[in-house]
């Protein structure tokens, strides 16, 4: 045998290095407790066959025949027990490696669950911070819409007034969306803007309402001022009702006024001297269109005794107006007719002594003078 061969008894230890270096699963301590086991089978192995050697009687001739050969059991027992000391050592220190290793792998492991716990806990965090975002851009939102709904109304209402008051000289006409445009994309940051613009739009429509205000009043004071309250409408009608009777139904000079005058069909005892004239008499042109000055329903459309042809319009609060001697009448009882729509063409029918127009205003069914309404802005 060779001296660089090894003994049969070492060829478990290298196996067991190759087999140590190898990945493997085995618990570190396992692996320490397997490997000293085989260390010390090693020395075992080596040990009797030393001893067996020294005591056997073949062995002890056959050295005498040649002094190399009965050499070699010694030199291969020493070198397999160096070599056995040696990966004792390496084994040691490898133990001393993997339970180091376990050591940092188990730091590490708690380390990573603990860092997982405060990202689980950050990310739970934000979560319940975007949601009450989104919670709370949403009540904003709501808000938001009901204010611009009620901004909505009121602005209906204020231009409703306007109409009814009248714009102011010089006003121009306006409008557009009830909201910016080009909202920005972040809820947030769109909820800022309406609310801004819901600002400005308040703002623009208090001093709509003021300069309404101011209308208002100085219209009230007209009427105040036109005589129209002395035939008992309220002063909120007169004013601001759109179906109240305005202007005149012709242009025309006025021949014969409102109250007791002469009576012109007078001849010896079978007329009065004097009558009650029920309305004014406008002198136009047989023809002429005749409108209507207030909007309303047609209650009479026709022939009527003195009147002649007779158009007369209810336009609602007690309120009709009655026109008179008409050559041709050109609306329908029942029908439907708007402020300057033509209802007739002036003629000389009835008790008349030349082409002209009666109008007349009634309250409630008595006759009341028309002027104050002539001058009543529409």
């Amino acid at each position: 045998m060779s001296p660089t061969q090894r003994t049969p008894a070492a060829d478990p230890i290298a196996a067991a290095l190759r087999w140590l270096r190898a990945p493997q699963v085995v618990p570190s301590w396992l692996l320490a407790v397997l490997l000293l086991t085989m260390i010390g089978t090693t020395g075992l192995l080596v040990h009797a066959t030393s001893r067996d050697t020294a005591r056997t009687p073949d062995v002890a001739a056959e050295a005498s025949e040649s002094s190399a050969v009965t050499s070699a059991p010694s030199a291969d027992a020493s070198a397999a027990a160096a070599e056995a000391a040696a990966l004792k050592e390496q084994l040691t220190s490898l133990i001393a490696d993997l339970e180091q290793a376990e050591r940092d792998s188990s730091m590490l492991f708690h380390l990573s669950r603990e860092q997982a716990a405060e990202l689980s806990e950050t990310q739970a965090a934000l979560q319940s911070a975007e949601q009450a975002r989104a919670h709370e851009v949403q009540d904003l939102e709501g808000r938001i819409a009901a204010l611009e709904e009620q901004i909505d109304t009121v602005e209906s209402l204020a231009a409703r007034m306007r109409q009814l008051v009248g714009p102011p000289d010089g006003d121009d006409a306006s409008g557009g969306p009830a909201v910016p445009a080009d909202l920005p994309s972040d809820p947030g940051e769109a909820a800022r803007a309406r609310i801004a613009y819901a600002q400005q739009r308040v703002q623009a429509l208090h001093a709509v309402l003021d300069e309404i205000s101011t209308r208002a009043q100085a219209r009230l004071a007209a009427v105040e001022q036109s005589g129209v309250l002395s035939v008992g409408l309220s002063p909120s009608v007169a004013a601001f009702s759109p179906d109240v009777p305005r202007g005149q139904p012709v242009s025309g000079p006025v021949t014969s006024g409102f109250g007791v005058r002469s009576n012109p069909f007078a001849s010896g005892d079978s007329e009065a001297v004097s009558e009650m004239h029920t309305g004014i008499d406008f002198s136009v042109p047989q023809g002429t269109p005749v409108l209507a000055t207030g909007p309303g329903v047609v209650r009479i459309a026709g022939p009527s005794g003195a009147y002649g042809n007779l158009v007369v319009i209810d336009h609602g609060n007690g309120i009709s107006t009655y026109y008179g001697h008409n050559s041709s009448v050109l609306v329908s009882p029942g029908q439907r007719v708007e402020r300057g729509q033509v209802v007739a063409l002036s003629g000389n029918t009835g008790r008349s002594t030349g082409a002209h127009v009666h109008y007349e205003i009634r309250i409630n069914g008595t006759p009341v003078d028309p002027r104050p309404f002539l001058d009543l802005s529409p």
